[in-house]
């Protein structure tokens, strides 16, 4: 009886200090290490996103200063500077260019084609789409929006 009665106190004993414990500070510490854990996280997604808009930026900035790029409707040198931004960064999902004094516009996403040769894998191509009256001609039907 005795060891039934010591067994019954220190069993009380230690429901009293598990309750202490999760009333106490450690929840509230555990709390705050998740959040900030979490805010890191979230930062350095947010930096990664904003890193892949100033590289594309960068890249038909550069593209336009230096006369590689200069006629709004080369196709061909848009994909040159895009297709290696959109193989670098995951986050980078579209581009959306527009140009001052023109009334088209053009955009460059990230598409996802089925492997013809393995069935289970997608791979990404990018996709250029225009409002341009020639679109269907030098795009095909995915590349004009309008044409469907």
């Amino acid at each position: 009886a005795l060891i039934l009665l010591v067994w019954c106190l220190i069993a009380s004993l230690l429901l009293v200090a598990a309750k202490l414990t999760y009333e106490g500070s450690s929840v509230d510490n555990a709390r705050a290490r998740y959040a900030a854990v979490c805010a890191q996280r979230a930062g350095a997604e947010a930096a990664g996103i904003f890193g892949a808009a100033l590289s594309v930026y960068d890249a038909v900035n550069y593209a336009v200063q230096r006369k590689l790029y200069f006629e709004p409707l080369d196709y061909g040198m848009v994909k040159q500077i895009l297709s290696p931004l959109f193989a670098a960064h995951g986050a980078l999902r579209a581009v959306d260019l527009a140009f001052m004094g023109r009334n088209f516009s053009f955009s460059a996403r990230r598409h996802w084609r089925t492997n013809t040769t393995h069935p289970n894998y997608s791979e990404p191509i990018l996709l250029l789409q225009s409002n341009f009256s020639d679109c269907f001609d030098r795009l095909g039907e995915p590349g004009c929006p309008s044409a469907g």
